[in-house]
């Protein structure tokens, strides 16, 4: 049945990944709905993302990015999704807040890098204190622009950003 339905027993693995990842994205839709603001999204997410109950699903996670990154034919969904399904929740979340839409996608990508980079520094380490506040960092990046702020012009004739 495996091999039927997934392939493989790493098709399987994927899978598995791709439905969490799916979760997550969920997870961060219902937070952006709750009309929160970005920073306390942002450190909820994180503390759900971070939970040490989700560690194994976060390792299998890591390892099987490890095997995209060698372009093993079974991560090819998870190589087209990896990436995109997070940048278009992350810029939906930024322009809701008021981000100007390329801005809103450079913010999704540096986002998404930090939080991963964050998370698999956690697994290695379990540093959560500093970690946490490590993720503090990130307030400038979220925090939204003010309405005067992106009215205004610069002499370079660019809106201003935070």
């Amino acid at each position: 049945m495996l091999i039927y339905h997934f392939g493989s027993r790493d098709g399987l693995l994927a899978a598995v990944v791709n439905a969490v990842e799916a979760e997550q994205r969920a997870a961060l839709a219902e937070l952006s709905a709750s009309k929160a603001d970005l920073l306390d999204i942002s450190r909820a997410f994180w503390q759900r993302i971070s939970d040490p109950s989700l560690a194994p699903a976060e390792r299998l996670f890591f390892e099987v990015y490890a095997h995209a990154l060698r372009g093993r034919p079974w991560t090819d969904t998870f190589r087209s999704t990896v990436i995109a399904a997070w940048e278009r929740a992350l810029i939906e979340l930024f322009t809701s807040h008021g981000f100007a839409p390329d801005d809103a996608r450079r913010r999704a990508r540096l986002t998404l890098a930090v939080a991963r980079g964050l998370l698999l520094d956690l697994l290695i380490t379990g540093e959560r204190d500093v970690l946490d506040d490590t993720l503090e960092l990130l307030v400038p990046i979220m925090t939204p622009p003010r309405p005067e702020a992106a009215a205004s012009v610069t002499g370079s004739g660019a809106a201003q950003s935070p």
